[in-house]
């Protein structure tokens, strides 16, 4: 895999004083992987419902390196096609003022400075995310499971569907049929999980949906939607998986 380059314009540009100050940092990366694509890291004070500090230039900078560096997992086309323009680092982000390690919104990513590849993945695919496929994705749960909910997410049950659902998680009937607890609270969030963990986990998820039918059928779901010749490509999992030898993180 060729080398990416990075070549960042930095600049800081001052606002009249009536308004707050923004820090953009333009990240502009090329070579033959990538093409002409271009993310910008635009650093700016979120507005609405997620929130965050601006962190210093050399942190900013550092946060830019990792991120193009994650995505050199990804092919040239799944970028272009993702929707992804912009990105902004932040310091302990929140979203409804919970914090968060990464938000997905319109075109843009909002990263925890600390963010691991998992969240960069997992944020990537919601914004790539198809819809409407709730319908066939719900299809692959096991009869009786029901989604949790979270904290940005309320599940409209009824009293008998709470309770049940309160039991299922006790019990950890579909644990094994989840990356993670996170991936039980909704049907995109279970999306955004299964594809990290593929993303990440290789080996280690393979292992995973061998012991688990309803976790396989997830992944076939996930290859068959992103595996076409213009996103990830026909080819692209079974390579992936191939150099499977734990963790990438």
């Amino acid at each position: 895999m060729k080398t990416l380059i990075l070549v960042l314009v930095l600049s800081i540009a001052w606002i009249s004083p009536a308004f707050a100050w923004e820090r953009r940092v333009h990240s502009r990366f090329t070579s033959k992987k990538y093409g002409n694509k271009r993310i910008t890291v635009r650093q700016r004070t979120p507005r609405g419902v997620i929130d965050g500090t601006l962190p210093s230039q050399k942190v900013v900078t550092r946060a830019a390196e990792r991120f193009f560096k994650a995505l050199e997992a990804l092919p040239e086309d799944f970028i272009k096609r993702s929707g992804v323009k912009y990105v902004t680092f932040l310091e302990n982000p929140t979203l409804k003022k919970i914090p968060v390690g990464g938000i997905a919104s319109g075109e843009s990513i909002y990263l925890n400075v600390n963010f691991s590849a998992h969240t960069v993945f997992h944020e990537f695919f919601h914004i790539f995310d198809p819809k409407p496929v709730e319908r066939q994705w719900n299809r692959l749960n096991s009869k009786g499971f029901i989604y949790t909910g979270n904290d940005y997410y309320s599940a409209n049950l009824s009293r008998g569907r709470r309770k049940r659902k309160d039991r299922n998680l006790a019990s950890g009937t579909f644990d094994a049929d989840f990356v993670s607890r996170y991936a039980m609270s909704n049907e995109r969030e279970d999306r955004a999980e299964t594809f990290a963990a593929m993303m990440v986990e290789k080996g280690r998820f393979l292992k995973r949906a061998e012991r688990s039918e309803v976790l396989k059928k997830k992944m076939d779901f996930i290859i068959e939607i992103t595996g076409k010749r213009r996103l990830m490509g026909r080819d692209f999992w079974e390579k992936h998986f191939k150099t499977a030898g734990g963790s990438q993180e």
